[in-house]
Formats: structure tokens, C-alpha cells, sequence
């Protein structure tokens, strides 16, 4: 009879010193090449992270100078408009990026209000964009601040800003605020005021728009001439 039991047979591949050697050598240039591109990756990845944040910081400053520029140019056109009567007009053309840009009615100034009778444009960054963390005057031709500045060598409008830490960011407020204008005039004193107003919408974030300035007209009331000059978001 046949035996039906297989015989296992085994195997042994003896490998010399000289081949066991090449087959370690052979594995450790792939280690290499994995190890290299592994940090080559890194460094992309760190490269890119670092490049954006610097590319936006970069972008929001650029936004903000921008927008400075702007509110300037918005003083000067509602000096213009008040200054020509009523019915005169101005336009002003916005492209934000980024921000809130919003238009406060007001009246006659009392305790440095910044939220009444002023044009904001409002930033929140990283990094602090305005040294103060109150409201100071930031408007290179106007250093006094007062609610009721003097009429001979005062502008009725100043450019004010502050940068107020609002968690791990800053929010960088940029107001154009219109305060009173204060002539004496005997035992009393006279005051001109521009009233900023608006009857489109209040708050423009980004986007291109334009501001329509025009003068609705001038009223004498108690020793006060109230100019109102409407802002209107287009």
C-alpha cells in the first residue's frame, strides 16, 4: 500500500553575509526618502500657514488705511455740501472688503458721544491698528478733541479712533464724529453744528456702494445754526 500521509518537506534558504548586507543596505535609502518627504510636508504646511496669516494681516491693514482715506474723503464732502447751502450734493464711492461701515444720526454734542453724529468703520484684527484703547483724536490736522471746539481754528468734523480688545482680538473703530463748533457772542455763545442723517440703510459691510451727500438745509434756533446733511447708502 501506498502512503496516503504527504511527506512535509521543508526549506531553508541560507542567505550569505555579503547578500543579508546588500538587502540592509538596500532598505535604508527607502527610509531615507520617506523621512524626507515627510518633512518636506512640514514645511510646506508651516510655509502656506505662515504666508496666509501674513497675507491677511497684510489685507486687513490695507483695509483699514483705505477706509481712513475714506472717511476724509466723506469730511470733505460734507464741509463742501454744508458749506455751498442747500441742496448741494456729493458723491462718494465705497469698496470694502472687509468691516462694518455704519452712519449715526445726531444732534447737538454732549459728553463726546461717539455713537451719535458720526460715520464709522469698524475692524476686528489680531493685532492692535490704533495705539489707544479710548477714543483719541487720530485726525493729523485736529488734536482737540472737545465737544465744543473753538469756531476760529477748529473743524466742526475730526477723524477719532481706538482699538478695544474684544477676547484674543482687537475691534479698530475709525469715527468721523461732528461735534459743535463754539463762537462767543456777548454774554452768550453761538454754535454750528452739521447733523448727519440718512434715510437708506444704516450699516454697510463688504461690498461696493455709494454715498450719496447732500445739504437738506440750515435752521437758526437759540444761538444755534443746525446744518443737516443727509448720508444715504446706494
Amino acid at each position: 500500500m501506498l502512503n496516503q500521509n504527504p511527506v512535509k518537506q521543508s526549506f531553508t534558504v541560507s542567505l550569505s553575509p555579503r547578500t543579508r548586507k546588500r538587502l540592509k543596505e538596500g532598505q535604508v535609502p527607502e527610509l531615507g526618502t520617506v523621512l524626507i518627504v515627510a518633512v518636506l510636508i512640514v514645511i510646506v504646511v508651516i510655509t502656506y500657514t505662515w504666508g496666509k496669516a501674513l497675507f491677511d494681516a497684510q489685507k486687513t491693514r490695507t483695509t483699514a488705511d483705505y477706509m481712513s482715506g475714506k472717511l476724509f474723503e466723506i469730511k470733505g464732502a460734507i464741509l463742501a455740501v454744508a458749506h455751498e447751502g442747500a441742496n448741494s450734493s456729493r458723491i462718494v464711492r465705497l469698496d470694502i472688503s472687509e468691516g462694518l461701515f455704519s452712519i449715526n444720526n445726531g444732534t447737538f454734542c454732549s459728553n463726546k458721544n461717539m455713537d451719535r453724529n458720526s460715520i464709522v468703520f469698524n475692524i476686528t484684527t489680531k493685532s492692535r491698528l490704533i495705539g489707544s484703547d479710548t477714543f483719541s483724536s487720530i485726525d493729523p490736522l485736529e488734536a482737540n478733541t472737545s465737544c465744543d471746539a473753538p469756531y476760529g481754528n477748529s473743524s466742526v468734523a475730526i477723524l477719532m479712533g481706538k482699538s478695544e480688545k474684544a477676547g484674543n482680538s482687537y475691534v479698530n473703530s475709525y469715527t468721523l464724529w461732528f461735534r459743535n463748533l463754539s463762537q462767543p457772542n456777548g454774554a452768550s455763545n453761538n454754535f454750528y453744528v452739521i447733523n448727519v442723517t440718512h434715510t437708506g440703510p444704516q450699516k454697510l459691510g463688504s461690498g461696493s456702494s455709494t454715498l450719496v451727500v447732500k445739504n437738506l438745509g440750515t435752521i437758526n434756533s437759540s444761538f444755534t445754526i443746525y446744518t443737516t446733511v443727509q448720508v444715504d447708502i446706494t
